[in-house]
């Protein structure tokens, strides 16, 4: 509405010069208070929006912190694991090739019961380093010396030899010469008879 519709309407200039103001700052304020409003709602909005984004990204930054914090305890779990392992493979190794080489040690000097001669060792004082024994030998001296019975050539079996008499009915140097139904006409005769 304008001044000259006022005065149309039956106000005095003044009137409708007091009208007009009041009706600009009235809508002025109105403006104001609304402009004010959208602001504070886009800044509720904004302010609203951004909290709940900084809060999820808030969780899923302890989300990724917890499972680099369980990676990192999984591969310092893994390396131990590894190092005990290898660990575990050497000795096991180391022991094998020590043995390896304690039974090498009775072979050459001729131990007739390995497992016996063994018994003997103090095994404890026995070391591998490079590849070599340290302590044994002086313990195998001991032990070859106090039970020398355990060592060396292994005593030869008796051979029991064939009678070189000729047993009873038989023809010929030693029987030689016989048919088979000779010799097994001779043996059923004479059982114990060696042809």
């Amino acid at each position: 509405m304008k001044k000259e519709d006022l005065i149309a309407l039956g106000l005095t200039e003044e009137q409708a010069e007091a009208v007009i103001k009041s009706h600009t700052e009235e809508l002025t304020a109105a403006k104001k208070t609304a402009r004010q409003e959208g602001e504070n709602f886009a800044k509720s909005a904004y302010e609203k929006s951004a909290s709940e984004s900084t809060a999820k990204l808030t969780e899923e930054l302890e989300s990724v912190k917890a499972a680099a914090s369980k990676s990192a305890a999984e591969l310092e779990e893994l390396k131990k694991k590894y190092a005990d392992d290898t660990a575990a493979l050497r000795a096991d190794r180391d022991g094998l090739e020590k043995n390896y080489l304690i039974d090498s040690a009775l072979t050459a000097r001729q131990a007739k019961n390995l497992k016996a001669a063994k018994a003997l060792l103090d095994l404890d004082k026995v070391s591998l380093k490079d590849g070599k024994l340290d302590g044994l030998e002086e313990q195998l001296e001991a032990v070859v010396k106090e039970n020398g019975y355990m060592f060396g050539a292994s005593e030869s079996v008796p051979q029991f030899m064939k009678s070189t008499q000729n047993p009873s009915g038989l023809v010929g140097a030693e029987g030689k010469g016989l048919t088979y139904s000779q010799m097994m006409a001779i043996k059923a005769q004479n059982p114990n008879a060696e042809i």
